[in-house]
């Protein structure tokens, strides 16, 4: 796996095509152990679920360190600045998809607040909390995950007539199981912070439409005045700067990997004033939207 070395920052980039994917298979899955767990400080360009199989070691993000076992799984975004450290006899079974696209197949299952919790709303928690809200599998959901990534594995060896079909359907069994098991462990005692993750899924959902304090508020069953101060309290941003922050995110991707035009992409993300679009852009990321995808 080849990368690119940011001398500046000291941080190793991984992007898809490094992978030397399957040709026009937007799921993978590799099995890691020892240092191969990547003791460099390092970001990717695609959706991780990491499952931690045997051993233990030090997960460590940019300003924090946990640490692993056997059991633990979590969701590692594009851009999470991460590495592991100590490892100990650990191996995991990294599952990769190549974009939010992968997901959508199955929307249904992510409108479940479950799935909200562990693709939003825990990884936003993780620095703050300390990493206490992942979830940790049994022993008995740990056979269940691995028999079906160890199917995945068996569909990427063999590339059998419509493997990538079967891919798709072992990995809605994949979030059937991870629904289940974070209902299990977070449903009945943090019900709050799951209907909180169902307003940061309807929000990543509709970026390019107009979003309201009060909507959001109307939608959590609470007063606008509540939900303003647990979002705050739960995010560190007001609900809107958080919607400004994700649709700018959002251009940003849509720059790096697309030709679309500009204005276009600022409409797609909520903006309808270009210019303001521009000005939010170049006050967050320090450079313009035509200079991020100059550099791209």
């Amino acid at each position: 796996m080849s990368a690119i070395l940011t001398p500046s920052s000291h941080v190793v980039h991984f992007h898809w095509a490094e992978l030397s994917p399957v040709p026009g298979c937007p799921i993978m899955l590799f099995n890691v152990s020892g240092e191969a767990t990547l003791a460099e400080m390092h970001t990717h360009t695609y959706l991780e679920i990491a499952l931690v199989v045997s051993g233990k070691g030090t997960y460590r993000t940019s300003v924090e360190e946990f640490p692993v076992m056997r059991g633990d799984l979590f969701l590692l975004g594009p851009q999470d600045c991460h590495s592991y450290s100590h490892q100990e006899d650990m191996v995991v079974y990294n599952l990769l998809l190549q974009d939010q696209s992968v997901l959508q197949r199955h929307l249904t299952l992510l409108q479940e607040p479950s799935l909200s919790y562990f693709f939003d709303l825990e990884p936003r928690l993780r620095n703050r909390d300390r990493f206490k809200r992942h979830l940790r599998l049994t022993e008995e959901q740990m056979s269940a995950f691995t028999a079906v990534l160890d199917q995945m594995a068996c569909e990427l060896h063999e590339q059998d007539t419509r493997f990538q079909e079967m891919l798709n359907l072992l990995l809605e069994q994949f979030l059937i199981l991870l629904c289940r098991t974070c209902n299990l462990t977070f449903g009945a005692s943090e019900n709050q912070l799951f209907i909180f993750a169902k307003s940061l899924r309807f929000i990543e959902d509709n970026l390019a439409n107009p979003i309201t304090c009060e909507q959001l508020a109307r939608q959590a069953g609470m007063n606008t005045k509540t939900f303003y101060r647990y979002f705050k309290d739960t995010t560190g941003t007001a609900p809107i700067d958080y919607v400004i922050q994700l649709r700018l995110a959002r251009a940003r991707e849509l720059l790096r990997s697309t030709d679309l035009p500009i204005k276009r992409i600022a409409a797609q993300c909520g903006f309808s004033d270009c210019s303001y679009f521009s000005q939010r852009f170049r006050r967050l990321y320090r450079l313009s939207p035509r200079q991020c995808r100059q550099a791209k």
